[in-house]
């Protein structure tokens, strides 16, 4: 899931200075922007015979810039990468559990008329996506403005990924979004205004992207859960794989 999780931010690549690269040891994400969840995303090895190296190189590359480095099951020894971060002032920010949900174990929940939920096919529909998510991680504009430039340039082009919007009347109250790579789709991006939480609205928008995702494709659907979310996924029918471990420099 690591490298679905780094593959789709290849996508980006080109569009703000975003850069990535991969090699047998090493797999990073840069994003370009000055906001720590989404500055770097990292897969390294363990057993590298360099690993104090790669790990010194890699913070070397952008110093002023915060850091995201991920660790989970991808990553050979990961007990030892996580010693060598720690060793270099990163701080350790606690796991993210990685879940998945098979064919045939999705439970449905039942409907709900208040909420409207649209797969994202035209430009209008992008912005109100947008503002659930940078509502609710606390986005700038610029991010606002790339995200916006990324999702217009790939509206209907691929049956591989999809946004979808949630309603309650007219306003958007919260978004999703899948992408399908390597035999897996993973779903990213859930959020709900804080004023319409712990109403059903969130799970209905998951379920909705699962089905829709399920129409093109028998793949295993997976994500990574906060805490928030977490039980309501596992009521939903997923399990969880195992959890990724994250590492920061501020």
């Amino acid at each position: 899931m690591e490298r679905n999780y780094i593959n789709g931010f290849r996508l980006l690549s080109g569009i703000n200075g975003t850069i990535f690269s991969e090699d047998e040891d090493t797999a990073e994400f840069w994003s370009g922007y000055s906001a720590a969840w989404i500055n770097g995303v990292f897969r390294t090895n363990g057993s590298a015979k360099n690993l104090d190296e790669i790990i010194a190189r890699t913070l070397r590359k952008n110093p002023a810039v915060p850091m995201l480095w991920r660790v989970g099951v991808l990553t050979n020894e990961p007990e030892r990468v996580g010693e060598a971060l720690l060793a270099r002032g990163l701080r350790d920010a606690g796991k993210v559990p990685a879940l998945a949900l098979m064919p045939g174990q999705l439970v449905a929940s039942q409907k709900c008329s208040e909420l409207t939920v649209r797969v994202v096919s035209t430009p209008a529909e992008v912005i109100d996506w947008l503002e659930p998510y940078c509502t609710g991680f606390s986005l700038n504009d610029t991010i606002r403005e790339h995200f916006k430039q990324f999702i217009t340039g790939r509206l209907n082009s691929s049956h591989t990924e999809a946004w979808f919007v949630g309603y309650v009347e007219s306003q958007p109250v919260c978004c999703a979004y899948y992408l399908t790579t390597s035999e897996i789709t993973v779903i990213y991006n859930v959020s709900t205004l804080s004023d319409f939480r712990n109403r059903g609205f969130g799970r209905l928008l998951v379920e909705a992207a699962i089905n829709h995702a399920w129409q093109y494709s028998s793949y295993p659907i997976a994500l990574y859960s906060s805490e928030m979310g977490l039980s309501v996924y596992r009521r939903i029918g997923f399990t969880d794989v195992y959890e990724l471990g994250e590492f920061v420099r501020e």
